[in-house]
């Protein structure tokens, strides 16, 4: 081998090693500073999702399940009782009257803290069909009987009914509210506010409520208030009149407590 060949050889190796010195540094910057936060940013970012997950794991495991409730609305034909479901459960308004022969709903809600599912019956109101509501009130754990305010037939069918009620039941104590239904149409009254409240009374000192599925007027309220009542027949104990709010202010005498007639907070809506 030639000198020559062997200064060019160690050439050759000296270039070699210093190439090997430039490719360990880039390779120990390119770890350093761009593949060691990367990795930091990645396992940040799954630190939060687990963090995330278990929150929401932990929100499933504390949220409560929900009540579920068989409601059944009552009352004689064209008295507006799918009107008032219709627009409790969907916030519509259904101005054209259809007989119903048995409709249902089923509604999310959150009252006073506790969240319940109502499956609502929408019972036929026709004579023809009386005959099945025997069978859905045995079925049913919360009732609801309307009348118009304008038709002071559909009022007194309402004792009829609640007395096939009771007999169905076979109990004395049941969550029910009476409503009277169509109170926009005060020009049409036909039944006063005293006798709902009344009528009420016969029921069992039962709640009285006047409601316009039209204006939105207590819609919320009667259902709010039959929940309430099959929530204190479920748990006595839990009863307590301070806990009765006179949440609507706005229409004068049209819904009535007797929780709150005892404590004399009668709801004078403003």
């Amino acid at each position: 081998m030639s000198l020559t060949s062997i200064h060019h050889h160690s050439l050759n190796d000296e270039d070699f090693s210093r190439n090997c010195e430039v490719f360990h540094w880039m390779k120990n910057y390119y770890i350093f500073r761009i593949v060691q936060p990367i990795k930091k940013s990645i396992e940040l970012m799954e630190n939060k999702k687990v963090q995330q997950l278990r929150e929401q794991e932990k929100e499933i495991s504390v949220k409560p399940t929900p009540i579920d409730i068989k409601m059944i609305v009552m009352g004689s034909g064209g008295v507006g009782k799918s009107a008032l479901t219709l627009r409790y459960t969907y916030s519509k308004f259904v101005e054209k009257y259809d007989p119903t022969i048995e409709d249902s709903y089923r509604k999310y809600t959150e009252f006073e803290g506790d969240p319940f599912v109502l499956n609502i019956l929408d019972q036929a109101g026709r004579d023809e069909y009386s005959a099945m509501r025997d069978q859905y009130m045995k079925q049913s754990e919360a009732f609801m009987i309307c009348f118009s305010i304008t038709d002071p037939s559909s009022f007194q069918d309402t004792l009829q009914i609640h007395e096939q009620l009771l007999r169905s039941l076979d109990c004395d104590e049941l969550p029910v509210v009476l409503v009277g239904t169509k109170c926009d149409l005060e020009d049409e009254r036909g039944v006063s506010f005293d006798e709902g409240k009344q009528m009420a009374l016969e029921f069992g000192n039962c709640s009285y409520v006047e409601t316009s599925a039209k204006d939105m007027i207590n819609v919320n309220e009667a259902f709010e208030i039959l929940i309430r009542e099959y929530k204190n027949i479920k748990n006595p104990d839990n009863n307590d009149e301070d806990e009765y709010k006179d949440d609507t202010k706005k229409y004068k005498n049209s819904i009535y407590d007797p929780r709150k007639e005892k404590k004399k907070k009668y709801c004078e809506i403003m």
